[in-house]
């Protein structure tokens, strides 16, 4: 049976009437496991493609979200029965899941679907449904809307974040460039406030910076990637901040 709702080829792009019948979350991630079962790397057992990875490597491919987030969609598709998973590995230690999807039943989810009784999505979601969703993360330079003028609050707030990270490490990081805004704007939506990051930049510059081997990564796109969560979370191991000591005091880390 031919899935009429997913899309074979690349560039994929999300089915509004799919994401508002499972939620946009679940349909960005059902196209993209769609996407690699019709790839030349997808193995077919017992008459069902499947295909593989771990959730560290999903967290490449959506690297907008944390890692927590995307266990929380895998579980709400896996409940649903929307996506099978096995386990085809040649070594019983390897805990690798195995995916596929289950066509009959998201085709009879959408049958059920009535878009006027759904509260599965936000009506702010669906400016979002037309982008296209990378396999790579190389690719994803840019979770915004092309055709939307970004908010100015989020500008504004990126803008401060990277100023308070400069101003600490003495380094002159871009709000605007690609990694640092994806990283950011996804936190951003994910509810963190701006003391939120000043948090996590004291912390972490307490934490790595008379380390050569962690200062390296006192950087946008480690401090406020996927991690960020538990930065935020954890306790300061030094207790006196380094955060003081003025602009310069790590002019030989890498800047972007």
């Amino acid at each position: 049976m031919k899935a009429t709702w997913l899309f074979d080829k690349h560039p994929l792009v999300i089915d509004v009437k799919l994401a508002q019948a499972i939620g946009l979350n679940e349909a960005i991630v059902l196209q993209q496991i769609n996407y690699w079962l019709h790839g030349r790397h997808a193995k077919k057992i017992n008459g069902r493609l499947w295909t593989y990875n771990s959730i560290k490597n999903w967290n490449e491919q959506f690297p907008f979200w944390s890692e927590r987030t995307i266990k929380r969609v895998f579980s709400s598709l896996e409940k649903d029965g929307l996506l099978v998973t096995g386990n085809f590995n040649k070594y019983k230690f390897d805990k690798t899941k195995w995916y596929s999807i289950d066509v009959n039943k998201v085709s009879n989810r959408l049958g059920q679907f009535d878009p006027v009784g759904s509260d599965k999505m936000a009506p702010s979601d669906s400016a979002n449904l037309a982008q296209p969703i990378p396999d790579t993360t190389e690719n994803t330079s840019e979770t915004n809307n092309n055709s939307q003028a970004e908010p100015d609050k989020t500008i504004q707030l990126r803008k401060e974040i990277i100023s308070y990270l400069n101003e600490k490490l003495g380094t002159k990081y871009k709000p605007n460039a690609s990694k640092n805004k994806t990283v950011i704007n996804a936190r951003l939506k994910e509810g963190y406030s701006l003391d939120d990051f000043k948090t996590v930049v004291d912390n972490k510059i307490a934490d790595w910076s008379n380390s050569p081997k962690m200062s390296k990564f006192l950087r946008p796109e480690t401090l406020f990637g996927p991690k960020f969560d538990g930065y935020l979370s954890e306790k300061r191991i030094n207790q006196k901040s380094n955060t003081h000591q003025g602009k310069g005091w790590f002019d030989g880390f890498n800047r972007e």
